[in-house]
């Protein structure tokens, strides 16, 4: 499993080009891998805004934006549970302009967790165990993210780069804390 992620990793590293990411809204599709090995599927949309160039003394020109987009996104875990969830997130955006358009993205996102249990059963009030088809549970959602990415030197499918994004979503419910999941998510922007 190892050797395709970093294929692909490299891949995308060598198809690299000069920074194409501007002040327009940008579109994003992403594999979102629960644990990194539960699949599942990621859309969502960025808007930069207040954006900053800088000319370093050393031929470095670096642009600073912030950003504001909305996720939505569902994952599988077989024998566990389904989930499916809509966050929206602020952010910060450093991109090197000279250097292939290498940028590195901190976010904080904040939303909504479904989680769906298939197969469950239930005691009901004349303690008889009942099957029930699913069973689910809302969750608030707190999701800080950090993601690198390039562009592409040849847009891919009218992609114009490619990024990874490790986080954690912090899932809010009736626990003592909060359930931690680990994601990973790698995809293209549009």
């Amino acid at each position: 499993m190892t050797r395709p992620i970093l294929f692909l990793f490299g891949a995308l590293l060598w198809c690299s080009s000069p920074a194409q990411l501007t002040n327009a809204l940008s579109y994003q599709i992403a594999y979102s891998g629960g644990m990194f090995l539960h699949p599942g599927l990621a859309l969502g949309a960025d808007l930069p805004f207040g954006g900053t160039i800088k000319d370093k003394a050393n031929g470095r020109i670096i642009r600073h934006d912030y950003l504001v987009g909305a996720d939505v996104g569902a994952y599988y875990h077989k024998r566990y549970h389904t989930g499916c969830w809509g966050q929206g997130r602020i952010g910060w955006r450093r991109t090197k302009l000279h250097r292939i358009g290498h940028y590195r993205t901190v976010s904080l996102g904040i939303g909504y967790l479904g989680t769906f249990i298939a197969n469950s059963y239930a005691v009901d009030a004349q303690d008889n165990v009942r099957y029930r088809s699913a069973v689910g549970y809302g969750h608030f959602l707190l999701a800080p993210a950090i993601e690198w990415g390039a562009d592409m030197r040849r847009p891919f499918l009218g992609a114009q780069a490619w990024f990874i994004r490790p986080k954690v979503q912090l899932q809010f419910n009736n626990f003592q804390g909060p359930n931690k999941y680990f994601l990973f998510e790698t995809g293209l922007r549009f």
